[in-house]
C-alpha cells in the first residue's frame, strides 16, 4: 500500500504510524510504504530517550517546533523541510511479496515524477 500524507502535525505523523503497524500487525492491510512532511517543524524523540533534563523544551517552543516521541528508538532526530517515509511490513511478510514491492517503487517514482 502507498500513502502520501502530505505535510501534517508531529503528534499526527507519529499516531498515523503507530496506527498502520497496529493494523498491519492484525492482518487489517497490508504493507505500507508511507511518505509525509511536517507542518510545523518537530523534534521526535526515541521511545526510551530522556526529555527532561536532556532537552530545552522552552528553545524547541520558542523556535516553532513541536516535541513527539516516536515509537522506535534512538535519539532525536529534528524535523523540517523534509520528507520523511516509513515502511510497516512484519517479519513474518513473505519475502517473495516484500522484493516484487521494493523492485516496483523505481516503477512507481517513474510515472509520479
Amino acid at each position: 500500500m502507498f500513502i502520501d500524507s502530505g505535510d501534517c502535525t508531529p503528534a499526527y505523523n507519529m499516531a498515523m504510524d503507530e496506527m498502520l503497524v497496529e493494523w498491519h500487525s492484525k492482518g487489517m492491510i497490508a504493507p505500507v510504504i508511507r511518505f509525509y512532511g511536517w507542518n510545523p517543524p518537530g523534534l521526535s524523540v526515541g521511545h526510551f530517550q530522556k526529555v527532561a533534563g536532556r532537552i530545552d523544551l522552552d528553545a524547541v517552543k520558542a523556535h516553532g517546533f513541536e516535541l513527539v516521541r516516536r515509537s522506535t528508538g534512538g535519539r532525536a532526530v529534528l524535523h523540517d523541510d523534509e520528507l520523511t517515509y516509513s515502511v510497516i511490513v512484519s517479519e513474518g511478510h513473505k519475502k517473495k511479496n516484500a522484493e516484487v514491492g521494493h523492485r516496483s517503487l523505481p516503477r512507481h517514482f517513474n510515472r509520479t515524477a
